[in-house]
């Protein structure tokens, strides 16, 4: 029976900070797709639709080929859902505006329910323990979660498709910059553990 190699602590640091590149490339990535996000949101958003499309066909055709190859575990499922994702992929890729249009309509909504849910959660359970013994709301919880509630239902009812399109790409646009500084910051922290 092969022995699993242990690596010392002082070997694992330095594996992880020599790869403190990779942590800078993608966060580099991230912040310029967030930039173009904010600043070319049209173009940006086709362009995203077309390769996740082009995606989900390779990846479909993939998962195909190695169920039918390998014929072990649940074979006929990887088939089944390699098929969709080359049907997605195909639609994704043949379809990009209207593609883009649902995709951004579909994420739009999914944010505003999500808004609702964490209100409501906020407001209703926006208590903390105080010394293990009762509970006593926080004034903060409760505004944020209102706060957050006004928000979904106000996106919910005010939506028009071009607002629910830029609302989606420019919301994924600084979530991007947001986390390409962090990679980024990450990986000159991560690049210290080398030494």
């Amino acid at each position: 029976m092969a022995q699993a190699v242990m690596m010392s602590p002082q070997e694992q640091r330095q594996a992880i900070g020599s790869s403190w590149w990779v942590w800078l490339v993608w966060g580099i990535g991230a912040v310029l797709l967030g930039i173009l996000m904010l600043t070319n949101p049209v173009t940006t958003a086709l362009n995203m639709t077309i390769f996740i499309g082009i995606w989900w066909v390779v990846s479909g055709i993939i998962d195909v080929i190695t169920a039918i190859v390998r014929r072990r575990g649940p074979w006929g499922w990887f088939i089944f859902t390699g098929i969709l994702s080359i049907i997605a992929g195909a639609i994704l890729v043949s379809r990009p505006i209207i593609a883009t249009v649902v995709l951004a309509s579909f994420f739009y909504y999914l944010m505003a329910f999500m808004f609702i849910f964490v209100g409501l959660t906020r407001m209703f359970s926006g208590y903390r323990n105080a010394n293990g013994i009762g509970y006593k709301w926080t004034w903060g919880s409760l505004v944020i979660g209102i706060l957050l509630f006004i928000l979904g239902l106000s996106m919910l009812f005010n939506a028009e498709l071009g607002d629910r399109f830029f609302t989606v790409v420019g919301t994924f646009g600084i979530l991007a910059i947001v986390a390409g500084i962090t990679s980024v910051i990450f990986a000159f922290q991560v690049r210290s553990l080398k030494a």
